[in-house]
């Protein structure tokens, strides 16, 4: 997969590029392979996790925090990035407000209730206030907006975690909630691609489904994604869940059976988001701990696929070292 670096969403020049070029020309395969994990903070104090890292020579390229007080979650970000000269991504979940990321952040509202004021200023807002206080603790990275529309009630994921089951609402708040981000210096990651809110299943427990016509899909998410992509959007979640009607739009001779979530799937990871949408930023997996990604196949194939499907970061380890080794003997 080929990135261009000068175009969006990354507009490097020609030093910013050579310091990439020879960033990754310094680097072993094996900082290369560790690069793509991006590990969770959570009930592990940071120094244990790094003593166990620095024993297998593994150095993520991004963390995604637990809820700490602020302060702990400043000090946390300064000793893992102190273990290396690549700045890193500090992610956290920032759907309803700063709480997501420590103790003092602002509640702001569920992605719904600030669609329910009917002002997409309050869109805006959130995206802001977000940014400012989560930038405040070294954050850099945000698991939102959720572009996910609520067309069935019953969707245990998309509930009110989403602003509407109304597509040109969901557009305009999520538009307005990344300017927000943008602003403060937050990047953002849209979710949960290739879209959720159609299935009744929770990803989490299985595999699920967006069963949208590929015309359908077109005129719905696909309208919404390529908007936030043209709008500047620097990275996509891919989730853990099936777009049957485009997998089998971009390969017609595919079985049911070969159908794989868009984790997993070049079809919709690489030529529907890369080369249909024109997507040229970071493609992070789903938590890759949830049954939705585990129940495809076997994680040592499932993790070098998901590489190879398109994604840039793999979210989360179940077992550090073999999921490591896992990618590794893939390289």
């Amino acid at each position: 997969m080929n990135v261009d670096f000068k175009a969006k969403p990354f507009f490097l020049d020609e030093s910013d590029i050579a310091w990439v070029q020879d960033c990754m020309k310094k680097m072993t395969v094996e900082e290369k392979v560790s690069h793509l994990f991006c590990i969770l903070i959570k009930d592990k104090p940071v120094e244990e996790m790094a003593a166990e890292m620095d024993a297998l020579g593994f150095y993520p390229g991004g963390y995604m925090t637990d809820v700490f007080p602020a302060g702990k979650v400043k000090e946390n970000f300064k000793k893992l990035q102190a273990r290396t000269g690549i700045p890193l991504l500090f992610a956290s979940n920032l759907e309803r407000g700063a709480d997501g990321i420590c103790k003092e952040g602002t509640l702001f509202g569920t992605q719904m209730q600030i669609a329910a004021a009917g002002d997409k200023r309050w869109a805006y807002e959130l995206g802001r206030v977000c940014g400012e206080e989560a930038a405040a603790t070294g954050a850099n990275w945000n698991f939102g907006p959720i572009l996910d529309i609520d067309t069935n009630y019953h969707n245990p994921i998309t509930n009110t975690r989403v602003f509407s089951s109304d597509q040109e609402t969901v557009l305009q708040m999520s538009r307005e909630f990344v300017r927000g981000q943008m602003e403060n210096g937050m990047a953002v990651c849209l979710k949960h691609w290739p879209g959720d809110g159609r299935d009744e299943r929770d990803q989490h427990m299985v595999t699920t489904i967006n069963d949208c016509t590929a015309r359908e899909w077109d005129a719905s998410y696909g309208k919404i994604y390529k908007a936030l992509i043209e709008d500047g959007a620097e990275t996509v979640m891919a989730a853990h869940i099936m777009l049957p009607a485009y997998s089998r739009k971009m390969n017609p001779d595919i079985r049911d059976e070969e159908i794989l979530p868009g984790s997993l799937s070049c079809d919709l990871t690489t030529k529907l988001l890369r080369e249909q949408l024109g997507f040229n930023g970071l493609v992070v997996t789903d938590a890759t701990t949830m049954t939705g990604f585990m129940q495809t196949m076997a994680r040592r194939d499932a993790l070098p696929l998901a590489v190879a499907a398109g994604c840039d970061m793999i979210l989360f380890t179940l077992d550090l070292k073999e999921d490591y080794q896992y990618v590794l003997d893939a390289a």
